[in-house]
């Protein structure tokens, strides 16, 4: 058996994004959610990392009043977004999104309302 036998297949890749309460409210309603003022969400690789960010961009909003919700990006979903330039490498661990947000856009992406995570 040789090395390569022994990879498991990246079927997924998650990422966090901080959201106001007015951005989540679209979501859940099935609308699309808007970037704040700087034309872009920024992803992180974990929930705090994302709310920190958020709290700079979000200059309205107490960081209490803001969420982190994980974006799950199917494999093809990340390549491509990568490769079109919607979803920007920004290096250790952090995206920038340059687009709106919806719910969910098969088969790229999907965000998991219920496994928000609110600003202590």
């Amino acid at each position: 058996m040789s090395a390569v036998d022994k990879v498991e297949p990246v079927t997924d890749v998650k990422f966090w994004v901080g959201l106001t309460k007015i951005q989540l409210q679209a979501l859940q309603e099935g609308k699309e959610a808007e970037p704040p003022d700087g034309g872009r969400f920024g992803f992180r690789k974990d929930p705090c990392g994302a709310l920190e960010r958020a709290t700079l961009f979000s200059f309205e909003e107490h960081p209490k009043d803001l969420v982190a919700v994980p974006v799950i990006f199917t494999a093809v979903g990340f390549t491509t977004m990568v490769l079109e330039g919607t979803l920007q490498d920004r290096g250790a661990g952090w995206f920038r999104w340059w687009a709106t947000l919806k719910a969910e856009m098969p088969p790229f992406y999907v965000i998991d309302l219920d496994k928000a995570v609110a600003f202590m």
